[in-house]
């Protein structure tokens, strides 16, 4: 409620970044297949909440079943 206390909602304006992600999926048959994805692929400081950033490039691979 004071003047000196941080506004709790509002906008930060961050540099510009760019963030590649690739999707790929490889059907082996109508029951199974591969996957792999990757997100921030360029390593880019990606602001999802203010003050916390993100630059690691991430990966995951694994298999989807239907029964």
């Amino acid at each position: 409620q004071g003047e000196n206390q941080p506004a709790i909602y509002g906008y930060v304006k961050t540099g510009g970044t760019l963030q590649l992600g690739v999707n790929v999926e490889w059907r082996i048959s109508n029951r199974m297949a591969l996957f792999a994805e990757g997100h921030n692929l360029t390593a880019s400081k990606v602001y999802e909440w203010l003050g916390y950033y993100d630059s690691t490039p991430q990966a995951m691979l694994g298999v989807k079943m239907t029964f």
